[in-house]
């Protein structure tokens, strides 16, 4: 049976707000950052399309644990506008 929001097994129709997706990668930020084989104090994000402006929010949110975000591609709402000059 084929899911309704799915279409020809992509997840085109799905939205998931920066901040949300920045909220949920800050839990597996905490599980990097508690994990015995961690020697640091802080993580680096990499973030593709969308996840550019999720590593973007995450950056904002948890900054004491991020060092380093690197968007590539789109990175959503983090972007201003370019009529918004």
């Amino acid at each position: 049976m084929d899911h309704p929001r799915r279409r020809r097994g992509r997840r085109d129709d799905v939205k998931l707000p920066a901040e949300e997706g920045a909220r949920q990668l800050a839990g597996a930020t905490d599980f990097l950052l508690a994990h015995e084989t961690t020697t640091s104090s802080t993580v680096g994000a990499i973030g593709f399309c969308m996840g550019g402006g999720f590593v973007l929010a995450l950056a904002a949110q948890q900054g004491d644990k991020v060092s380093a975000a690197v968007p590539f591609y789109g990175v959503g709402q983090a972007v201003p506008s370019p009529t918004a000059a």
